[in-house]
């Protein structure tokens, strides 16, 4: 029987995969924006280097945010990988009872028989040497 923290990782690992392509679009947006700042301090200088130097303080705070962003992508990354692997080891283990219940089953289909066969035999061996 799986316990409640199975289903759980396994709905959590859903709204993380969500949370991580959301963040692949953000990481994507903002590579695309650098790539047009670049451009424009190519065709407008003077106004891009005064642009950029007003707004440094705000520019650097909007730095770590994207170092939070790049490192809650990582930690959601990691988790998804914690989580399936606690929910593979609950599958090969539930799998493994599973298999032991019907072996001991079979088990216990087959005893009477080999029963039969072995009392057959050793008394005939029995009477064979004395």
């Amino acid at each position: 029987m799986k316990t409640r923290i199975y289903y759980h990782f396994k709905k959590s690992i859903k709204g993380r995969i969500k949370y991580m392509k959301q963040m692949e679009d953000y990481f994507t947006y903002k590579e695309l924006y650098k790539q047009t700042e670049y451009k424009l301090l190519f065709r407008l200088p003077l106004t891009t280097l005064m642009l950029w130097l007003i707004n440094l303080p705000t520019n650097i705070l909007n730095y770590f945010y994207y170092l939070k962003d790049r490192r809650d992508y990582e930690r959601a990354v990691v988790d998804v990988e914690i989580m399936r692997k606690y929910i593979d080891e609950e599958d090969k283990k539930e799998k493994l009872n599973r298999l032991k219940q019907e072996y001991s089953e079979l088990i216990d289909e087959v005893t009477p028989y080999l029963a039969k066969s072995n009392k057959h035999l050793h008394k005939d061996n029995n009477d064979k040497y004395h």
